[in-house]
């Protein structure tokens, strides 16, 4: 899977739980998972997942390495412009998550918590930024 692909995957799968997270919002991440609400999506949760592997989050984050490297072009980045530090922020930020996730992801249901919790609205702002400087 190229970088591109993980990174619209995970999206994909966040948004997936998300949803279903906001039909039982109240529900302990445990009880959740055995839920009808989660029982809906485990389906197409399980399909996406199934597809990543650990070679696939290695890839992402060298080719997460490069763009930043790109970008900062030899520079500090308190050298940046204004625009390309906030890219370059961003690249940082996505790769931490990326890191984050990758360790979770053996454990499905934090993984899941995680993805839906902490890491999507991370990867809604990053990626779009990510995936225009990945080559």
């Amino acid at each position: 899977m190229q970088p591109r692909e993980l990174l619209d995957q995970l999206l994909e799968m966040g948004r997936i739980v998300r949803r279903a997270r906001e039909a039982a919002p109240d529900l302990p991440w445990d009880v959740f998972l055995g839920s009808a609400a989660f029982g809906a999506v485990r389906a197409d949760v399980s399909s996406v997942a199934a597809r990543i592997v650990d070679d696939d989050w290695r890839e992402t984050m060298d080719a997460l390495d490069e763009a930043e490297r790109r970008l900062l072009a030899g520079r500090s980045p308190d050298a940046l412009a204004t625009g390309d530090l906030i890219r370059c922020t961003q690249i940082r930020t996505l790769k931490q998550r990326l890191a984050a996730g990758r360790v979770k992801a053996a454990a499905q249901p934090d993984f899941l918590r995680w993805l839906s919790d902490e890491a999507l609205p991370v990867l809604e702002r990053a990626v779009p930024i990510a995936l225009a400087l990945l080559l």
